[in-house]
């Protein structure tokens, strides 16, 4: 069987030729205008799976980690997402916070918190890009320390972040935990090995010689909901498809899995035959991948809230299932009597008056210099 995708992982898209068809006799001039050609799409990950076959994965670091991948995604400290409490996790902004913006970029020192002077991780940095945080494979200390410069200097006037957080899973790590400016995307450890939240998959297209004559294609465009357009014109075009045979082109790209999505692509191939006969096909894959029940992380004032949970799994056919649902939501402060929260009052202008006597006092540290 003529298996294209059981090959290693490829960073462009590939042309592979299917085998040569028995000899036909030549075509009759009538059989000349005949352009007939059609596109199959099917995703296989690298591995060999159907991406629609791809298994869940436990995205719960277990076990102390030798590496972790990240993401520098840029943003201020309220972009954290993570289920680590504020005892064990801190992130102060300064100067405004690191960039958002794609191209923007930044200079991350990544070292242990506990003073032995061990470099994970130091380099520029734009958003967007992914870097990995690791000693040598010798497990992590359990508690990083990053800064995040601008792209001008390693200054203190020129920190635009700082962190610690528990990196040695004996406190809750999860696939996609965002700590500051950075997101968890893969972690590695002894007990569960190298665990990522993407899959490498190729997205495959078996474009088919159905006529007589001999095809030139013209264009082969696939456009999808979730990724940008895969214009793959360029490496098709004029190729010549001999009657009865076909063409195999392989695009790599990855899946998030740790998320449940739809996936649908709509591919469309032309070619000519002749100086001026025109032929298309149009061809429609769809499938889901990714874990069915995404993380619910707690929320804290200032954080922002949870995302919402949208892709719960759904019946097969919901148009022949009847779905009824109504929900009542309150919100209630958290103490003994659990007033409603409209009962609430503002502090503002609520003075501490010469003469009493308070019992506790509680600070908040903001950072800044003594002018503040």
């Amino acid at each position: 069987t003529f298996n294209p995708l059981s090959s290693s992982p490829m960073t462009s898209p590939i042309i592979f030729h299917g085998p040569s068809p028995a000899p036909v006799p030549p075509p009759s001039p009538m059989m000349l205008t005949d352009c007939i050609i059609n596109v199959s799409t099917f995703c296989e990950t690298i591995g060999g799976l159907l991406c629609n076959n791809i298994p869940e994965v436990d995205t719960r670091c277990n076990g102390t980690p030798t590496r972790l991948r990240v993401r520098f995604n840029g943003g201020n400290c309220a972009e954290s997402l993570n289920f680590q409490t504020k005892n064990v996790f801190a992130c102060v902004d300064y100067n405004g916070s690191p960039l958002m913006e794609t191209g923007s970029e930044a200079f991350i020192v990544v070292n242990d918190a506990k003073g032995k002077n061990i470099m994970y991780y130091e380099g520029y940095v734009k958003v967007g890009e992914i870097f990995d945080i690791t000693n040598n494979g010798n497990e992590l200390e359990e508690i990083l320390n990053v800064t995040i410069y601008s792209s001008h200097g390693k200054s203190s006037l020129d920190i635009l972040q700082t962190m610690v957080y528990y990196s040695s899973c004996s406190e809750d790590l999860f696939l996609k935990d965002t700590f500051g400016s950075i997101q968890i995307v893969e972690f590695e450890n002894q007990n569960q090995g190298v665990v990522s939240s993407f899959v490498d998959a190729l997205l495959a297209f078996n474009i088919l010689n159905e006529g007589e004559p001999g095809i030139n294609l013209v264009s082969l465009i696939s456009e999808s909901n979730i990724f940008e357009t895969f214009n793959l014109t360029s490496k098709v075009k004029n190729e010549l498809i001999p009657s009865g045979e076909n063409l195999i082109l392989a695009q790599p790209f990855q899946i998030d899995i740790t998320s449940r999505k739809e996936y649908a692509f709509n591919t469309k191939v032309i070619g000519t035959s002749g100086p001026s006969f025109e032929c298309e096909y149009d061809d429609f894959l769809t499938f889901e991948a990714g874990n069915f029940v995404e993380l619910l992380y707690p929320t804290s004032s200032p954080t922002l809230a949870p995302p919402v949970v949208s892709n719960i799994p759904r019946p097969k056919n919901p148009e022949d299932t009847e779905c009824q649902l109504q929900a009542d939501i309150e919100c209630r402060v958290n103490g003994q009597n659990f007033d409603d929260c409209q009962t609430l009052i503002s502090p503002i202008g609520v003075e501490c008056m010469k003469g009493d006597e308070p019992s506790n006092i509680m600070f908040m540290y903001t950072g800044g210099d003594c002018a503040l």
